[in-house]
């Protein structure tokens, strides 16, 4: 399965993967990822992170992919990316 890093890896992914292929676009817990503290202990945003997880679930909700989750140890999950058949809308036409 291979290894989602930036927006542009899930464009690629989105637009070449067959229907059920699937990817890993996160290891850890993507709420507490999605923010960090600096050295300075102010929490800020990670970016990349963040971005890459609204453009997965607005393709969740357009119905191009389904996400999941999997245990893999204590506080540890990969965060999977399927490739949807077709978007929801076209299947309920």
């Amino acid at each position: 399965m291979q290894k989602i890093k930036t927006v542009e890896d899930l464009e690629r992914f989105v637009s070449t993967a067959a229907p059920g292929e699937t990817c890993i676009y996160h290891t850890g817990v993507l709420a507490n990822d999605r923010e960090h503290k600096d050295n300075s202990g102010i929490t800020r945003g990670d970016r990349r992170l963040n971005l890459l997880a609204k453009f997965a679930l607005r393709w969740e909700k357009e119905g191009v992919l389904y996400l999941l989750q999997r245990r893999i140890g204590v506080d540890k999950y990969d965060y999977i990316a399927v490739r949807a058949s077709r978007p929801a809308m076209a299947a309920a036409a």
